[in-house]
């Protein structure tokens, strides 16, 4: 009986092997991607990610925060002054704190700014302002 599984189990990683040895062996077929292709990935990326929840400044509707579209994945405004704290009235390592944009968080950890994830030079401009 044992001899017998033991046969089983060297077939199923023989087979196995070979399966995956015989799929990994297509030399050749990698199809180049286009301009549109790589763009199509990025998008699924980023929506797929969630980049938005944090990389893109958020405005106060009627509905509550919503993505502010007009800076998309343009993180934190460089510019923009933070509100003051005070830490003393809060308790000792169970605080956080976040700007009207929810793109920086103040915590016992320090300031977290969210970052620009344009790559273009419209972007980058868009988020010194």
């Amino acid at each position: 009986m044992r001899r017998l599984f033991f046969i089983a189990v060297i077939a199923a990683i023989f087979s196995m092997v070979l399966f995956f040895q015989l799929g990994c062996s297509e030399e050749g077929t990698a199809k180049t991607k286009t301009q549109e292709d790589m763009i199509d990935i990025g998008k699924y990326i980023v929506h797929t990610s969630g980049c938005d929840n944090c990389h893109t400044p958020k405005i106060f509707s009627e509905t509550g925060f919503v993505l502010d579209t007009t800076r998309l994945l343009a993180g934190h405004v460089q510019n923009e002054v933070l509100p003051s704290l005070d830490v003393t009235a809060l308790g000792q390592n169970t605080w956080a704190a976040t700007t009207i944009g929810l793109t920086v968080w103040v915590s016992p950890w320090g300031i977290s700014y969210a970052s620009n994830l344009t790559p273009d030079n419209a972007g980058k401009v868009l988020a010194k302002k």
